[in-house]
């Protein structure tokens, strides 16, 4: 799988402290997963106990990685889920 990622999100990867393999990761293995609008949502859960969501177009092949935000709270972007 290629990933690039847009300006904005090596930005908040570099303010949040989020690393290549911590997006990479998220992409390939996701907690969880979904599609809204046009957007694809990867969601990981890191150590520290928040969770990673990195927001992403594209296909299996290659991925184009538009943000990356950390949170507390999954419900946010998950609503529907446990």
């Amino acid at each position: 799988m290629q990933v690039n990622f847009s300006r904005h999100a090596l930005k908040r990867m570099s303010e949040r402290g989020v690393t290549y393999r911590e997006v990479c990761n998220a992409l390939q293995y996701p907690d969880r997963h979904s599609i809204k609008h046009e957007a694809c949502l990867a969601a990981r859960q890191r150590k520290d106990g928040y969770w990673l969501i990195v927001i992403y177009a594209g296909s299996d092949t290659i991925k184009k990685v538009i943000t990356v935000i950390i949170i507390s709270k999954i419900h946010k972007f998950f609503p529907y889920e446990n």
